[in-house]
């Protein structure tokens, strides 16, 4: 399998408070019982473990799509959006 060259990604971005809607969304709707047990952490971890979640579920689909057969096309142009 032939290596993707992947440019690096700015990480200098702050999130926004749209950024954290976002993760506690993918949460909410994926991972229901997470997102009744990150009720119990404080604000700031909790926006933590909702944003690694979201990372970890998000890349998991991409991956999963790769594997059942996707175009590559399709699967890049996911990668990229996710990477935005």
């Amino acid at each position: 399998m032939a290596r993707v060259a992947v440019p690096p990604v700015p990480l200098h971005r702050v999130p926004t408070p749209a950024d954290w809607d976002s993760c506690a969304a993918v949460m909410s709707r994926h991972g229901r019982t997470f997102w009744f047990a990150s009720r119990f952490l404080p604000p700031e971890k909790r926006r933590a473990a909702q944003a690694v979640y979201a990372f970890c579920r998000i890349g998991d689909d991409i991956v999963d799509r790769a594997a059942s057969g996707a175009a590559t096309t399709d699967v890049r142009a996911a990668r990229d959006r996710w990477r935005r």
